[in-house]
């Protein structure tokens, strides 16, 4: 190692100085390039000596009925001068006169202390690497000479007890008192010595990561349980000494009992101080390279800590790390290739933001032609109103543009009819958001194409389809990396049951409007706007269940952007209320232009405005009527399953959308073991409440029994894309995918079985059994 060159820059920058309280840290950095490493291990670790030499005295203090000074009198004289001379020679061997050309005897101390006279300069990778392994073997080395310099002591005073007193029987007790402090001593130098170097090894592995080298995976460090075995250790001497202690009848003894618990806090305190601070440190420092990966850098880890379970969490870490950015590089090369056509027509519509009112005229009409409300649905009424904050004027007509949204469109999934309406609101004002709107639109109308004339989508599950959508439209959206996002709620209602299912992208709650009250329709966080890469949490999709006459209002954030009023200094204050929403909602009836004319009234709109207004409008279920009513008796008089199924056909005969008859019906198969006949009535209890997960979870076990994995799929992944933390739904989705041989089903049924219970047995297997 070339001497001169040092760490880093002084001050030092870094992590470290966000949780070090700056005076101390450069207090301590500055002292170091003053004298020397050597010399600031030698003072921090002085004091443990006298400590603990007086702490094995007050142990003997507690043994003797009298005074112990009186008794030890011998054993005092002796210890004085060789006390003197061991703490000299302690000072010399670890290096504490370096600066005056006196070395120490440890060798990494030698080759380091050249080095970091000064921080300034840098060094070569490799001379970085073996100053980090010099800097890892100091707080062992110190140890070891602390060790050997206290058992120089002791010898020392056996040999003068023995000489005077010429017995024995004193010295096997003071080896016995020794060797516990030996291990005491060991413990204190190896952990105070390992602190202070903790910040040096921590700069040196910053160094390394400013070139793109790793560093933790350089030292093994040593286990941290080893820490709590040495509190505990302490914990039971000083009890002992205690217990010790209480059998002595002395007068000195509850003096020197005092003073002995005295010095075991302090050790414990030390103790404690500097293993939850490492330990917390480090964690602030996982913590915070954690943030940065996702933050999409490179997440380099300098962990402070050397424990050995820190090390290789670090080392583990800085190997996902590396496999994270390599696949994150390949991701983006691969959407900039794929994505080359729409960044252009991105490109060239922000040109438009350039030119006056005949391009937003232009792009008006675009997004006219691109947001229309064209569901084909007797049961599914869809209204629309917008009202965008910029409004201008071309050729005497007068126009608005934003980035508010609505959309509606037919469609067919599994061959039912489903309406899909959407209210989104693009990032941006005028221009900018007419632009987000123009994408979203495309997007939404190629969906709809597609799905029409493409058969496997038009096979999908509403759910998978409608999560798919949302991730195609999220893709689309991040390509622009941030500058173009969309808030967005969609909703995919089956015309005929009114069964709804919703996926809100960071989008006002809708509203539901039923029996004359209005709330809120439940929604579950943690979906971002489209375009935001910050996407958290699990993607899974909301059901709602909507009756007859039910009213659904979607709006935008600007319903809630009002001002209210404003303050002495003319400062707008906005409202703050947002459930006020709900009473202009009920109020209004539901009614589009009774709404904004509420909205308006409460203050003034400083924002896009939109609403969608959706009311259910399908068939009352009849009362049941009397003869019904006799079938269902015969049912109950049956003694034979023929009669309980010829009545329960005949109940369905009159009300085939009758849950309780179809219930019985599935009842009756199953008690029969007539799987494929019970697989089929589930599947028919599944179209009338689609909203049932029970029915769904039946039918989805009932067909893999029977042997029909793709319906069984089917009924699988709804499931769990409604609720991914079922456990049985889980298995029976890894089940479907391991009996059809699926190794990507199976690893994504293997991975959510242990993301939801790590230990899970049968999400291991799945894993275990990929080729």
């Amino acid at each position: 190692m070339t001497p001169g060159k040092s760490i880093a820059s002084s001050p030092i920058h870094g992590i470290a100085e966000r949780y070090v309280y700056k005076p101390v840290f450069g207090f301590y950095v500055r002292l170091v390039k003053f004298f020397s490493l050597g010399a600031m291990l030698v003072c921090v670790t002085l004091p443990v000596f006298p400590l603990l030499n007086y702490y094995a005295f007050l142990f003997l203090a507690g043994l003797e009925p009298g005074d112990a000074r009186a008794v030890y009198r011998v054993e005092l004289d002796a210890f004085w001068p060789g006390f003197a001379a061991v703490l000299a020679l302690y000072a010399v061997l670890g290096g504490a006169f370096t600066r005056i050309f006196i070395p120490g005897v440890i060798p990494a101390l030698r080759r380091l202390e050249p080095a970091i006279r000064q921080f300034t300069g840098e060094f070569s990778g490799d001379e970085l690497r073996q100053m980090l392994r010099y800097l890892a073997r100091l707080p062992w080395a110190f140890t070891v000479l602390a060790g050997s310099v206290f058992t120089a002591h002791s010898l020392f005073i056996y040999a003068q007890s023995y000489a005077v007193r010429g017995e024995f029987i004193r010295v096997r007790l003071f080896m016995l008192v020794d060797a516990v402090i030996l291990v005491m001593l060991a413990g204190l130098v190896y952990s105070i010595t390992e602190f202070c170097c903790s910040y040096l090894r921590m700069q040196v592995k910053r160094q390394l990561a400013a070139i793109d080298e790793t560093a933790n995976d350089l030292i093994s460090g040593r286990s941290g349980i080893l820490r709590f075995v040495y509190l505990l250790f302490i914990g039971a001497t000083s009890t002992t000494a205690l217990i010790v202690f209480m059998h002595n009848k002395s007068e000195h003894v509850l003096w020197a009992a005092v003073q002995f618990s005295a010095i075991t806090f302090a050790i414990v305190g030390t103790l404690a101080f500097i293993y939850f601070y490492t330990w917390t440190y480090s964690l602030r420092q996982i913590s915070d390279a954690t943030y940065n990966v996702a933050m999409g850098g490179r997440g380099n880890l300098p962990m402070l800590s050397n424990d050995r379970e820190m090390v290789e969490l670090a080392v583990n870490f800085d190997a996902a790390t590396y496999e994270i950015n390599t696949i994150r590089n390949y991701l983006t090369e691969l959407v900039d290739e794929k994505t080359k056509t729409i960044s252009e027509a991105y490109n060239e519509l922000k040109q438009l933001k350039s030119r006056q009112d005949g391009d937003y005229y232009l792009t008006s009409n675009l997004i006219e032609s691109l947001t229309e409300i064209r569901p084909e649905s007797e049961t599914v009424i869809v209204d629309s109103l917008i009202k965008q904050f910029k409004i201008f004027e071309f050729m005497g007509h007068s126009k608005e543009i934003g980035g508010d949204m609505n959309a509606g469109y037919s469609l067919r999934l599994q061959g039912e009819k489903y309406t899909l309406v959407v209210n989104a609101d693009a990032m941006g004002k005028s221009l900018q958001g007419a632009g987000g709107v123009l994408v979203l639109g495309s997007a939404l109308r190629s969906l709809i194409e597609r799905t029409n004339i493409t058969e496997g989508l038009r096979n999908l599950s509403p759910e998978r389809w409608l999560k798919n959508s949302f991730l195609e439209l999220h893709r689309l959206f991040s390509n622009f990396n941030g500058s173009m996002m969309a808030s967005m709620v969609c909703l995919l209602i089956h015309d005929n049951s009114g069964y709804t299912v919703m996926i809100n992208a960071e989008h006002p709650q809708g509203i539901l409007l039923r029996d004359g009250q209005s709330e809120f329709i439940s929604s579950h966080e943690g979906l971002r706007k489209l375009g935001n890469n910050a996407v958290k949490g699990r993607l899974w999709v909301d059901t709602l269940m909507l009756r007859h006459r039910d009213v659904v209002i979607l709006g935008s954030d600007g319903r809630d952007d009002i001002v209210v009023s404003y303050d002495a200094d003319g400062q707008p204050m906005m409202n703050e209320d947002d459930r006020k929403i709900l009473q202009i909602v009920r109020i209004a009836e539901g009614d589009l232009p009774r709404i904004f004319l509420g909205l308006r009234s409460s203050g003034e709109i400083v924002d896009d405005v939109s609403f969608v207004r959706i009311e259910y409008r399908g068939d009352q279920k009849p009362p049941e009527g009397q003869a019904v009513e006799n079938f269902w008796e015969s049912y109950r008089k049956a003694t034979h399953t023929g009669s309980k199924l010829e009545a329960l056909r005949k109940i369905l005969d009159v009300n085939p959308q009758s849950v309780r008859a179809w219930r019985a019906l599935l009842l009756l198969h199953l008690k029969s073991k007539n799987l494929v006949d019970a697989a089929s009535i589930a599947e028919s209890l599944v179209r009338i409440q689609p909203h049932r997960d029970f029915y769904m979870f039946v039918a989805g076990l009932l067909f893999y029994r029977i042997g029909q994995m793709e319906r069984a799929l089917n009924f699988a992944d709804r499931l769990t894309l409604r609720n991914w933390s079922a456990e049985r739904y889980l298995i029976l989705l890894g089940r479907i995918h391991e009996s059809r041989a699926d190794e990507f089903g199976m690893r994504e049924a293997g991975m959510l079985l242990l993301e939801l219970l790590p230990e899970h047995a049968y999400g291991k297997k799945l894993l275990s059994g990929l080729s």
